[in-house]
C-alpha cells in the first residue's frame, strides 16, 4: 500500500534533512550533467494522502482529458488545451485527502513543448520558484506557474498540476535524488513500494484507465447516486477500470474488497437495489470480494465522480 512510501520518509525525516544537504554536495550527483539523471516515475511524484489513484492514458483518452483541463479552469483556450494533451504520454492523478476532499494532484508523462511556459504567462499565469535539494544542488530553484491553479514543468518529460504544487515539486527532488542512487537508504522501501497492490494495479500499461481507492465511501455514494450503507460497505480497499465505448461513453468494472466475508450479501443487495434496471451486474468472485460490472458513464459523470 501507498501509506509505506510517506510513514517511511516521516521516519527518516530528521535523517533526510542532514542527508539531502550532503547529498547535494557530492560529487557524483554534481558533476554529472544534467541530461544524464534519470526522472522519477510521474506515478510516484504523488503523495500518499490521496483517496484515490488514477492512471490515464492521454492517446486513447483525449477527449476526456480535454473536458477534465476545462474543468479544471486553467485559463486556458480548447484549442491551448487540446495541444497540451497532445503532448501528455500517461497522466497519474490523486483525488481527495483527509483534510481537503477536493483536492487534486496531477503528475503527467509528457513531451513538454518549449512554448509552454510562454503559454500560461500569456494567460495570466505568475512565475514563481521554489528551492529543493536535489541532484542539481543544493537549494535547486524549480520554477512554477501560479494562476487559476498551479503548474510545473519539473522535467522536459513530467508536468505537475494541483492548487498547491510546492509539495509535489519537493516531492519530485527527493524522488529524483532516489532513482540516481544518492538516497541509498530508501530503496528497501521503493521496493515494497513496487511491489504494492496499488503500484501495480495503477501503474499497469495497458489502454484503459485503471483506479484504485484507499477510501471507497464517496466514491460508490457518486457513482450510485446516494449515500452507501457505512454498515454495509466496509471496505479494505476498491479498484477498476474505465473502458471506453463505441458510444463514447465508459464501461466501468470495479471490485470491491471486504474487511469481512459477513458484509457480502448485504452489500449485493445494496447494489442490486440501487443500480435497478440497468445491465449491470455484482457477483461474489472471493472470500472478500465482489466484482460490478456493466455499468455505464458519460464524459462528465466520470470527471464528477473523481472531482467531487
Amino acid at each position: 500500500m501507498k501509506k509505506s512510501k510517506m510513514s517511511l520518509i516521516k521516519k527518516i525525516a530528521l535523517i533526510s534533512i542532514g542527508c539531502l544537504v550532503a547529498v547535494s554536495m557530492m560529487t557524483a550527483c554534481k558533476t554529472v550533467p544534467q541530461t544524464s539523471f534519470k526522472t522519477p516515475d510521474a506515478f510516484d511524484v504523488l503523495d500518499d494522502e490521496g483517496a484515490m489513484y488514477i492512471s490515464i492514458p492521454a492517446k486513447e483518452n483525449s477527449d476526456l482529458l480535454e473536458h477534465f483541463i476545462t474543468s479544471m479552469k486553467l485559463g486556458v483556450s480548447d484549442s491551448d488545451a487540446k495541444m497540451l494533451v497532445s503532448k501528455l504520454d500517461r497522466v497519474y492523478a490523486s483525488f481527495g485527502s483527509v483534510k481537503d476532499k477536493k483536492r487534486v494532484q496531477i503528475s503527467a508523462e509528457a513531451n513538454v513543448p518549449g512554448a509552454a511556459a510562454g503559454l500560461l504567462k500569456k494567460n495570466g499565469y505568475e512565475e514563481k520558484i521554489v528551492k529543493c535539494d536535489s541532484v542539481y544542488g543544493n537549494d535547486y530553484a524549480y520554477k512554477y506557474y501560479s494562476g487559476a491553479i498551479e503548474m510545473a514543468f519539473s522535467s522536459s518529460k513530467n508536468v505537475l498540476i494541483s492548487k498547491d504544487v510546492v509539495p509535489m515539486i519537493r516531492n519530485y527532488a527527493f524522488e529524483e535524488l532516489i532513482v540516481n542512487d544518492c538516497l541509498d537508504f530508501c530503496q528497501e522501501y521503493k521496493a515494497d513500494w513496487k511491489d504494492s497492490d496499488l503500484y501495480k494495479w495503477v501503474s499497469e500499461d495497458t489502454e484503459t484507465i485503471h483506479f484504485y481507492i484507499v477510501r471507497p465511501q464517496a466514491f460508490l455514494s457518486n457513482l450510485l447516486g446516494s449515500a452507501m450503507s457505512t454498515r454495509t460497505f466496509k471496505l479494505n480497499f476498491a479498484k477498476g477500470q474505465f473502458e471506453k465505448l463505441p458510444n463514447g461513453k465508459y464501461g466501468l468494472t470495479l471490485e470491491l474488497n471486504f474487511q469481512e466475508p459477513k458484509y457480502i450479501k448485504p452489500a449485493i443487495s445494496l447494489l442490486s437495489l440501487a443500480l435497478g434496471l440497468t445491465d449491470s451486474e455484482a457477483k461474489q468472485i472471493d472470500a472478500n470480494t465482489v466484482k460490478l460490472s456493466g455499468v455505464h458513464v458519460s464524459t462528465k459523470q466520470l470527471i464528477d465522480m473523481f472531482k467531487n
